[in-house]
């Protein structure tokens, strides 16, 4: 029954550069099936054991499990008991019944796997040349980024990033990070902090406004240096691109991608970005008014905190200006 992936891809950003929305809208077609994020620290074990300690794991791939862990996803060999385990209600039960079966048989015969996971980023080169991945590797506006990150009321002050990024010394090594030490201490030293006083959030905006930054600008560094090794499976793509302009942005990455773009697929993609709700609530909401969605830190943010973000990320975006609108 199992059928061997034809088609590998990774698609990846960072938080809040729209994962979900691109993961979903490229997995349209029937032949093809999305893995939901296997590399977070909050993800269940279902494809074997594999400790994940770090937001952004790097230090994963010297794992020994590693490989296997890879080779059960791709071959659908998912731990049902797993989840089986964890069922509490009826609501779980129809859950696992609905959901979670039919998609073990979906991911087993398709040809198209396409795994979704903001916290693989680094891991880019890595699945590209040693797993034959291609990836699909996301930038955003930092403005857009840094309002999203803030739009939740400290949502994200509750992940520890800045000491997942510190905690691997490999990572900061192989990704010459050193210049952004003291940020990441000071931070890290933060989110420790509010961890051990279960606050669920910092107390200070700016503090929030300046940590947002920090990820946008190390992410950022990794993104330019990578892309211009020109390594022929990583296709770099442009958030607000795909969010003014998504049938012909879609039509043009399915194709880069070997998959079938069709009619239905191009419905599908206009319904899920011509959604009459430009926010929602939901921390996850692959419907989306996506072009206004794309500019709307424009009205959320205030003329300081804009001013601040275009001088704290200057040097990146200078080499990214090309690619963005910076009237504000």
């Amino acid at each position: 029954m199992f059928r061997k992936k034809e088609n590998k891809i990774l698609v990846t950003g960072l938080v809040r550069f729209g994962t979900s929305w691109i993961g979903n809208m490229l997995s349209l077609g029937n032949n093809t099936v999305q893995i939901f994020e296997p590399f977070s620290i909050w993800h269940p074990k279902y494809y074997g054991n594999l400790k994940i300690r770090y937001h952004f794991a790097y230090e994963i791939l010297t794992n020994p499990n590693f490989q296997n862990y890879i080779r059960n996803i791709e071959k659908a060999r998912f731990n049902l008991l797993s989840e089986f385990k964890q069922i509490d209600s009826i609501r779980t039960v129809g859950k696992f019944f609905v959901r979670t079966i039919p998609f073990n048989f979906k991911a087993k015969i398709s040809k198209n796997l396409i795994i979704k996971d903001p916290f693989a980023f680094f891991m880019s080169e890595y699945f590209s040349k040693n797993l034959n991945y291609k990836v699909v590797l996301i930038m955003r506006h930092p403005c857009s980024f840094v309002d999203s990150m803030l739009r939740f009321n400290g949502k994200w002050d509750r992940h520890n990033f800045c000491y997942s990024i510190l905690s691997q010394k490999d990572l900061m090594q192989k990704f010459n990070l050193s210049e952004f030490v003291n940020p990441l201490e000071k931070f890290s030293k933060m989110e420790k902090e509010r961890e051990k006083s279960k606050s669920l959030k910092f107390d200070n905006e700016m503090f929030r406004l300046e940590r947002a930054c920090l990820i946008w600008k190390i992410y950022t560094r990794f993104y330019i240096e990578l892309i211009n090794k020109n390594i022929e499976n990583i296709i770099p793509i442009y958030y607000e691109d795909f969010a003014n302009t998504p049938i012909e942005n879609f039509s043009k990455l399915y194709q880069k991608l070997d998959l079938n773009f069709s009619k239905k697929i191009e419905d599908l993609i206009f319904k899920n970005s011509n959604f009459s709700k430009v926010t929602s609530k939901k921390i996850v909401d692959t419907k989306r008014n996506s072009k206004t969605l794309a500019s709307i830190w424009k009205k959320n943010l205030s003329k300081n905190q804009i001013d601040y973000i275009f001088t704290y990320c200057s040097n990146e975006l200078k080499v990214l200006k090309k690619y963005f609108d910076d009237e504000y």
